[in-house]
């Protein structure tokens, strides 16, 4: 690896490169101007805040790794450290510690990282040779009301039979699943409940997401949750889009709608929602509620799937899941497997147990 050179980039570094177009010229890019943009439009980045560490062969990219500063709630207050984010390197240099020193270059930077997703081998790479601890075990668990293909083919599942039978078998799935989630809502009827969409967060908006500020891991203010809110309708690749633009990974699915919703009962402001549908799959991404009114999430999952095309409800938000146990919202079959979140050894103590960890927060 001595012909390889790794720089960091800062934030300020990266909004030149990304009206740099003849950069944008070139083949087998790793990663696409939209995802950058997704990087310089975090609030919480300072312009001398290193983003991204690349490795250059000489003009060839062969690496990178991307960091997403965050402001967290910490037993001694707020610390700003960073989400580890997208993490790519050549084929050609896998094994030959290319993806471990482009960590070194870019974990002592920040007060600490976390790691909230990736695959195994790349957690436990992390917690091996980067000092990092678990600090919570998730499950995610997909509930399916039809059968869905994009989390299929994420299960490996590779049966070539199942997805020629699917046009034909989903519509069949998905009139079951409406029917019984169009009874579910006959029995558990929300007359004095009321939806409002909005697309900025107001300041009783505001006052209800800090309401339990302190039990949470991410500090929220407006502008961080406007950002977080619509992240996958910036990361959506629609499907005409050629393979040049894509990412090797992390391309959240062709379509993505994102929503912010307020709920009221009669003329009181009960819940901020944040939902998102990619590619027929709804996920809750932040919710905040008054106590003792979680029937209403729920209530608004199933307005959702009654009257919308989706397959499936992915979550790995053990409020989101205990809600959907308790209040029984039908589906066909669950599919469950666990995420561990790892972090620095030293945030472990700082922050203390029990932060709560929404599906919106994290790297992407």
């Amino acid at each position: 690896m001595d012909d390889i050179i790794i720089k960091k980039y800062t934030k300020a570094e990266l909004m030149q490169l990304y009206h740099d177009s003849a950069f944008w010229e070139q083949d087998e890019l790793p990663f696409t101007r939209a995802r950058l943009a997704c990087y310089l439009q975090n609030s919480r980045a300072e312009p001398e805040d290193v983003l991204w560490i690349m490795a250059f062969q000489g003009a060839n990219i062969v690496g990178y790794r991307a960091l997403l500063p965050e402001y967290i709630n910490t037993l001694e207050g707020v610390l700003k450290i960073a989400w580890s984010s997208s993490w790519w390197v050549d084929s050609k240099f896998r094994g030959t510690g290319l993806a471990q020193e482009l960590n070194k270059a870019g974990f002592p930077l920040y007060n600490g990282v976390i790691i909230g997703a990736g695959n195994p081998w790349a957690l436990k790479s992390s917690r091996r040779k980067d000092n990092f601890e678990a600090y919570q075990i998730r499950e995610r668990k997909y509930y399916f009301l039809a059968m869905n293909k994009q989390i299929l083919r994420d299960h490996k599942v590779s049966n070539p039979l199942l997805y020629l039978l699917l046009p034909l078998v989903n519509p069949l799935l998905s009139l079951i699943s409406k029917t019984r989630i169009k009874r579910w809502l006959a029995k558990n009827k929300q007359a004095n409940l009321k939806v409002e969409y909005i697309h900025k967060i107001d300041q009783e908006s505001l006052d209800l997401i800090q309401a339990n500020a302190d039990r949470e891991l991410v500090v929220k203010d407006a502008a961080y949750y406007e950002y977080r809110a619509f992240l996958p309708s910036r990361l959506a690749l629609p499907s005409f889009i050629t393979k040049k633009h894509h990412s090797y990974f992390g391309n959240v699915g062709s379509a993505a709608e994102c929503r912010i919703v307020k709920l009221w009962q009669a003329d009181q402001l009960v819940g901020v929602i944040n939902y998102c549908i990619v590619d027929k799959t709804l996920r809750i991404r932040l919710h905040h509620l008054l106590a003792n009114h979680e029937d209403k999430l729920v209530y608004l999952i199933a307005k959702i799937c009654s009257r919308l095309p989706v397959e499936a409800i992915a979550s790995q938000d053990a409020f989101v899941i205990s809600y959907l146990r308790r209040f029984k919202l039908p589906y066909l079959f669950c599919k469950t497997h666990t995420v561990p979140i790892i972090m620095t050894q030293s945030l472990v103590d700082t922050i203390g147990p029990g932060r709560h960890f929404f599906d919106g927060e994290g790297g992407f």
